[in-house]
């Protein structure tokens, strides 16, 4: 795991009775602008997808000894031959995996009506199987949270939920996030989100929703380290730092000129040295890879910035034992882009740059398992 160093985050007033607190970073890329807040929430549509989840035995969550967990299946029990479930469970086997269950909740309402906010992406669509399948499933969870009355268990567990937010808010105040990710990708983005699911795996995914006019919101579900006496337990400062770096970092990627992201990406044989240790992690095409190869590069170079030269050594040699084979071509011409800011004031005006590096002739430097 990355350890960047600590600094404080500024904390803002308690937003009210629910399980959601707010924290402020101050951005780096106007420093007169007002801080960026982070907000920190168990959002019972991600908890409503986890139970739903749970039921169909999708292996993508924790498997920590968690009384939460314990309670949704006693809880919801008779529930799990409903068409949510089974469906889900056809879907996942189809495809319909890792961060685009998620990202389809984050554009709804909150249940049990479930409306749909933003419209979904090709990206979310596709990855369901299509648009006819994906709405099959949102009739059939709206209908699971209304037979199964969730939000009235969703709110049986709000002192529960409240403690894991504040325990998250302290870790925040000695962490910085947004500061550093706005000012090394030269862009400020509209608000951030962190949202706690107890049920989810020892890691997390990034999302995005877009609203009018051209704000993006940024979300990183976090499942919890561990457990501790059947109570979920979240990271500590130096951990949850690299991972809203990492998670975030993926919207910021993601935003870069379609241009950019298609340069990058342009030699698909790239992948093939790469396939079999980027497939076991999940990224199945090399548009995914290259992705995940430039969000991993700005997070060493972070840790560069911002602990020392050293510790950055120690988190690309971590990456390069993943199977990130790719990252030193990417390093050296990042280090380049950080000497001349005032000739490329945001990471996509420098895309070009990155993809002829990533292009560049020589065999990939290729770390054993």
């Amino acid at each position: 795991m990355i350890r960047p160093i600590a600094i404080a985050c500024l904390l803002a007033a308690w937003p009210g009775p629910g399980a959601t607190a707010t924290l402020c970073a101050a951005s780096a890329v106007n420093p007169n602008a007002p801080p960026t807040p982070i907000e920190v929430s168990v959002d019972p549509r991600i908890e409503l997808l986890a139970v739903v989840q749970c039921l169909a035995g999708y292996d993508q969550l924790g498997n920590a000894d968690l009384a939460y967990r314990r309670e949704v299946l006693e809880r919801f029990e008779p529930w799990r031959s409903h068409p949510a479930v089974t469906l889900f469970a056809r879907m996942a086997r189809e495809g319909f995996t890792r961060d685009a269950p998620p990202a389809m909740m984050l554009r709804l309402a909150e249940p049990p009506a479930l409306e749909l906010r933003a419209p979904f992406s090709v990206y979310v669509e596709t990855c369901a199987g299509g648009r006819g399948r994906l709405f099959a499933f949102l009739d059939s969870l709206r209908d699971f949270a209304a037979e199964s009355r969730f939000m009235e268990f969703h709110a049986a567990h709000a002192v529960l939920f409240r403690r894991l937010v504040q325990e998250a808010q302290r870790t925040l105040r000695s962490t910085r996030v947004v500061a550093p990710l706005e000012d090394y990708f030269g862009v400020r983005e509209h608000g951030y989100h962190l949202i706690l699911s107890p049920l989810l795996h020892a890691g997390g995914y990034a999302a995005e929703v877009e609203r009018p006019p051209g704000i993006v919101d940024c979300y990183a579900i976090l499942g919890p380290s561990r457990a501790s006496h059947g109570r979920p337990r979240f990271w500590g400062p130096d951990a949850l730092e690299a991972l809203l770096w990492h998670e975030f970092a993926h919207v910021f990627v993601g935003n870069l000129p379609e241009a950019c992201r298609r340069g990058i990406a342009a030699d698909s044989a790239l992948f093939e040295p790469l396939r079999a240790r980027m497939q076991a992690q999940g990224y199945a095409r090399w548009e995914v890879c290259a992705d995940e190869h430039l969000v991993r590069a700005v997070g060493v170079r972070l840790v560069a910035r911002m602990e020392s030269p050293h510790a950055a050594e120690k988190a690309l040699d971590q990456q390069l034992r993943l199977g990130f084979t790719y990252l030193p071509r990417l390093l050296v011409p990042l280090e380049r882009f950080e000497r001349e800011r005032a000739l490329f004031p945001t990471l996509g005006d420098f895309c070009t740059d990155l993809a002829k590096a990533l292009h560049s002739p020589g065999a990939p430097h290729i770390e054993k398992p």
